[in-house]
């Protein structure tokens, strides 16, 4: 993990104010960790660092960043023989997926209003409910 990826999980205010006053502040955002494959505002979100994820959006960073593969972990020893299942993979997950702990409900709220939006195309009820949606939780 990063330093940056470090301060967003920290939630620590001045550190990230001080990254976003960089001249490559999108590129360094959307950056990707080699550990889970996420970005500081996916560390920021999943941490319920709810003033953090405001302050990076608020500079105009993209909310749906995508997560990517995590760095693959060596085998040691008789783990060598092992093969991963295609259903080991790490799924791709978008922000709003990740957003935990207390704040989740603002982080999303957060999120939605700068276009934040859930991967893939079915909305499940655990999406419709961080969305606040009531005719989605309806009909589901």
């Amino acid at each position: 993990m990063s330093e940056l990826h470090t301060l967003a999980s920290n939630g620590n205010i001045k550190g990230i104010r001080k990254a976003l006053s960089g001249a490559t502040v999108k590129k360094t955002f959307s950056s990707l960790d080699e550990e889970l494959g996420w970005s500081p505002l996916h560390y920021a979100a999943n941490y319920s660092k709810a003033k953090i994820v405001q302050i990076i959006l608020e500079a105009g960073i993209y909310p749906n960043i995508k997560s990517g593969p995590p760095k693959e972990e060596k085998k040691k020893g008789l783990d060598h023989g092992i093969q991963e299942k295609e259903t080991d993979k790490k799924p791709i997950l978008d922000t709003m997926e990740v957003a935990g702990g207390f704040r989740c409900f603002k982080i999303i709220n957060n999120l939605k209003a700068k276009g934040g939006k859930f991967y893939g195309n079915d909305m499940t009820l655990h999406q419709a409910v961080q969305m606040e949606d009531i005719d989605e939780i309806e009909t589901l």
